[in-house]
């Protein structure tokens, strides 16, 4: 995300009040170190019907900085299809931007879920499961070949079932050990399958008790995630399974932990993964956590799918936003020693446009995760 960091000198000029005549003036030389760095951003652009916006150009995007305008350098357009009708010409407008075959990464993240006191057998883990069918159906029909997906799920820290693979079949059975809140310890294929071809990202992180003692609360869970596939380039989907975090204050309303909540958020959007929320809540129960899975989708870019019967459609929705984004560019400049998180807004020229992109991106050292 972050890249080609340039030091900038500034040398300033100064007299000396009452320097002798016959001496040369002295000239006395401050220096400050600015870092310029590239920053990326991926942005999805729909119309008001959800279809992919194309052949935008640089000057079709407004991006601001502190409500400072900043000027975008360069702007690709990356597809997991290929944009041509049935004669085979490409489509309207893809002729008018660099259309890049990109593959896919989508994360699966199940918030594991259990039979709760009071609560009828038609449970969230009824749904939990219900939805394990309906996401592997969704492999094998919605996505592309070469479209990647790990595996991960949550239950009093984070259990890693499979890295970024296009393996089906291995795939597959990730996602039926994460739904049924197995230890992925004891099945295989793992983390540990190497494909070739395969960027190995959740790979890298610690195993058993350690990797349980990093993600002890869900926020740390997203946040670890995040730090691991930050590597991979590109835009990383997080398709989040389950009911919801936080607590419900007196009021019954929903309150975050601002202290785990703002450091994963920063995290993810750093990391450049948009979160896509499907809620499992049972429609029996009745609390607020739902607000959570609102807010952390739209903190990320993504989309929050609730009171849904069946997940087929969410699914399919999750496929046809993906396929295509834009990447931009542009300089940033700040201070050398400078750390923390610059928020971004990305908008275009023309209202008529959706626009769904992180709200900023982590600088300098320290990063939470």
């Amino acid at each position: 995300m972050l890249a080609r960091v340039l030091p900038i000198l500034f040398a300033a000029a100064v007299l000396p009040i009452a320097a002798p005549a016959q001496e040369e003036p002295v000239e006395e030389t401050f220096a400050e170190a600015l870092e310029v760095t590239e920053v990326l951003l991926d942005v999805l652009v729909t119309d008001r019907d959800d279809h992919i916006v194309l052949g935008l150009g640089p000057d079709d995007f407004v991006v601001t900085e502190d409500g400072k305008r900043v000027d975008v350098t360069s702007l690709t357009f990356y597809s997991s299809k290929r944009l041509l009708d049935e004669s085979g010409l490409p489509v309207a407008g893809a002729s008018s931007v660099e259309t890049v075959p990109q593959d896919r990464f989508f994360i699966l993240f199940v918030q594991e879920q259990s039979i709760q006191k009071g609560v009828s057998r038609k449970s969230a883990f009824d749904r939990q499961l219900a939805a394990g069918g309906e996401l592997t159906r969704w492999l094998v029909e919605e996505l592309q070949p070469a479209d990647r997906m790990a595996v991960v799920s949550f239950r009093r820290g984070l259990k890693v079932f499979q890295d970024f693979t296009t393996d089906r079949a291995a795939l597959i059975q990730a996602i039926g050990g994460a739904v049924r809140g197995r230890d992925p310890e004891k099945i295989k294929p793992s983390r540990s399958l190497a494909v070739a071809g395969d960027p190995p990202a959740l790979a890298s992180l610690p195993a058993g008790k350690e990797l349980r003692r990093a993600s002890r609360d869900i926020y740390r869970a997203l946040g670890v995630v995040a730090g691991a596939v930050g590597s991979v380039p590109g835009r990383k989907n997080l398709i989040f399974l389950g009911r919801g975090f936080g607590e419900i204050g007196s009021y019954g309303n929903y309150e975050s932990e601002p202290a785990k909540l703002q450091p994963m958020l920063e995290a993810l959007n750093d990391a450049n993964v948009a979160v896509y929320t499907l809620d499992v809540t049972p429609a029996e129960v009745e609390d607020n956590l739902q607000i959570s899975l609102r807010d952390l989708a739209a903190d990320t870019g993504g989309r929050f799918y609730y009171n849904e019967w069946r997940f087929t459609e969410p699914l399919k929705a999750i496929a046809d936003l993906t396929s295509g984004y834009y990447l931009l560019s542009y300089q940033s400049r700040r201070p050398a020693d400078a750390a923390g998180y610059q928020r971004v807004r990305v908008g275009t020229r023309s209202p008529e446009f959706r626009i769904q992109a992180r709200d900023g991106y982590l600088y300098g050292s320290g990063l939470p995760y």
